[in-house]
């Protein structure tokens, strides 16, 4: 079953690698693509920015416009931000340092998309590849509750009230104990540490998502770390694989953009996976090489000479230094070469 999660984990890394360029920036909220009709979001020192009153209306965000002062006001959940036209920001009557400040496009308020985002409780996630912004806002169905033990990288115990509950993060699986043979998957170790680290003692809320609970009753769920989607972090620092079991995908996006920028800076257990071995053979590119080479565009690997192997472009190319590091990134032999 768990070769089948790594499997549709690999089919979803395809399709979202190989999304076209777009000539504007593209805005995800939970999964939904943004339109915008007049003014497109745009890119301005290194920062998003975007039309504001559909992101706003699409997060269920109240705004408001002062002519006079033109100032923008928007206030979600206790939190007020507002924005100057040209000038500063505040939250919660906070001042708030802008790089880009707000302005006005073809009589269109166009803000930056991060700020606004963060400020609101919201994460965000820049994906350069599909130049693809993605956001993720947390649902209305958030429980407070206190991390009091960190069972495995991907499950910890809370407290509820005064009931102990386990919780299973969901989309993401991070390294474990082998059975039924003695030892352990690497990063299981440093997995755990760093979800004890974070998360012991921590006031966090639960967010819950189309299945409150797997087959084992332990409640299903993701881990919000004050504004930080602890899933989400996980991943993007190497310690875990995303593992997308429907119906439990509302930010299964998010995720496969943490795993694919882990995978490419070959952070944490992609290190050992993906890492620096034999060279490969004349002809082919210089590359993190090792004894096998896939496509991120696939979900086969190959020897280096294989005819197939060949036809893959360098950018797309993926070197492992084993059988086992390939099958673990969710690969499958090539029925040609027979690696």
């Amino acid at each position: 079953m768990r070769k089948a999660f790594i499997a549709l984990t690999a089919l979803l890394l395809a399709i979202w690698t190989a999304g076209p360029a777009y000539a504007a920036p593209q805005v995800v909220l939970n999964g939904r693509i943004l339109t915008f009709q007049d003014t497109q979001p745009f890119i301005e020192n290194g920062r998003t920015l975007v039309p504001l009153r559909p992101v706003f209306e699409a997060m269920g965000v109240q705004v408001r416009w002062d002519g006079d002062t033109r100032t923008v006001t928007a206030t979600r959940a206790g939190t007020e931000i507002k924005l100057v036209i040209g000038g500063p920001a505040y939250r919660n009557g906070n001042p708030v340092y802008l790089e880009v400040p707000a302005r006005i496009i073809d009589g269109r308020t166009v803000v930056p998309l991060r700020f606004v985002s963060e400020a609101l409780g919201c994460m965000v996630a820049w994906n350069p590849a599909a130049q693809t912004v993605n956001i993720v806002s947390p649902g209305q169905n958030r429980i407070p509750c206190k991390v009091t033990r960190v069972l495995e990288g991907d499950t910890i115990e809370v407290d509820l009230g005064g009931r102990r509950e386990k919780v299973r993060l969901i989309g993401v699986s991070t390294p474990e104990t082998v059975r039924p043979a003695p030892g352990e998957e690497p990063y299981r170790k440093q997995a755990s540490n760093y979800a004890r680290e974070k998360l012991t003692g921590q006031q966090v809320d639960l967010e819950l998502d189309v299945q409150e609970r797997d087959d084992y009753g332990q409640l299903l769920g993701y881990v919000w770390l004050q504004n930080i989607l602890f899933n989400y972090e996980l991943v993007n620092q190497g310690y875990a694989q995303i593992m997308a079991i429907p119906p439990n995908i509302r930010h299964v996006d998010v995720l496969i953009a943490a795993q694919k920028e882990a995978m490419e800076a070959a952070r944490g257990l992609w290190s050992a996976l993906v890492g620096d071995s034999d060279p490969p053979p004349a002809g082919l590119p210089e590359a993190a090489a090792g004894k096998y080479v896939g496509s991120k565009k696939s979900d086969k690997y190959h020897l280096p000479g294989c005819q197939w192997a060949k036809k893959i472009n360098q950018e797309y190319q993926v070197w492992f230094k084993d059988e086992a590091a390939a099958r673990a990134a969710g690969y499958q032999p090539c029925g040609a070469c027979r690696p």
